[in-house]
């Protein structure tokens, strides 16, 4: 049998379902469907995504979905990928398991996007190094250098929505905005927003979450210090020097705050996106003495 999931965005978040044999409790496979005739923009992003993470080593590349094949049926990009048993870890943070075995999972996600971090690391290329510099100039920074920042390939949308988990282990889909180089760190500090900010209960209002993200980065929540100590644990691990942190952080928010605009671009006359928590940030962290370019509470 078949299990449809359409999802709560707009119109390019594509349907998805979930194909089962009917001997086994968990899917075999995952069929996309997108939901706008000849917009591939999502299927390229995710199979260029897919292969670049099958290039970092099998450590890796084992923690996402196997792409088995694309299709066009009735002018809609489709594809085909091995199916990811288990609950959205969004669902699972905001249930009834103890907070040891909440903590455990995050932990385990968070070693890993370290792992990728690691083992993909490299310089930054012209066109990152550009964009990066623009972010910077948008937001008063013009005289901030970038380009010795550490890249590395991210996924770019490392939510607790497209992390799917049996109860141990964990698989991470959607690699449509993948993308390397990346900044280095990003991908650990936008999990790690989402992830720790939902430990309390059910997921927030976006402007709620947004307000406990930054609650979490200045240091007054009880998960501040999970936090710290996986960045800490990240930058000795990938090379990042202490007085990168903060602009690094900095510019991983200023990147997500265009999301809505990328958006918007790509739905054209299409409902306006909404800006999710992570899009929020940029404009509170910069203005916050105790965040910005110059963000250290993780060192302590």
């Amino acid at each position: 049998g078949w299990l449809m999931s359409r999802g709560r965005g707009d119109d390019l978040q594509r349907l998805v379902f979930l194909g089962f044999d009917g001997r086994a409790g968990a899917p075999r496979v995952a069929v996309k469907l997108g939901r706008v005739p000849g917009h591939t923009a999502a299927f390229d992003g995710e199979e260029r995504g897919l292969a670049l993470l099958a290039a970092a080593g099998r450590e890796v590349a084992d923690r996402a979905p196997a792409l088995l094949g694309r299709a066009t049926v009735a002018g809609l990009p489709a594809s085909v990928e091995s199916a990811a048993p288990g609950r959205r870890l969004c669902d699972v943070l905001g249930g009834q398991q103890s907070r040891s075995a909440r903590l455990r999972l995050v932990d385990a996600v968070a070693g890993w996007t370290v792992d990728l971090c690691r083992e993909t690391r490299g310089p930054l290329d012209a066109a990152a190094t550009a964009e990066l510099r623009s972010l910077a100039a948008g937001a008063g920074r013009s005289d901030l250098q970038v380009a010795h920042l550490a890249g590395a390939l991210v996924h770019g949308d490392l939510g607790t929505w497209n992390i799917v988990t049996p109860g141990s282990g964990f698989t991470v889909v959607d690699w449509e905005s993948a993308r390397r180089p990346g900044l280095a760190l990003s991908d650990l500090a936008y999990f790690l927003a989402d992830a720790l900010t939902l430990m309390p209960g059910r997921r927030p209002g976006a402007e709620d979450q947004t307000t406990a993200m930054l609650r979490l980065f200045r240091g007054d929540t009880d998960l501040s210090d999970v936090m710290f100590a996986w960045i800490r644990r990240a930058a000795t691990a990938t090379g990042v020097a202490a007085a990168d942190v903060g602009p690094v952080l900095t510019l991983t928010w200023l990147w997500h705050a265009r999301s809505p605009q990328r958006r918007r671009q790509a739905l054209q006359d299409s409902p306006a996106a909404t800006a999710a928590p992570h899009a929020r940030l940029a404009a509170r962290w910069l203005v916050d003495p105790e965040l910005g370019w110059r963000w250290d509470a993780w060192r302590n």
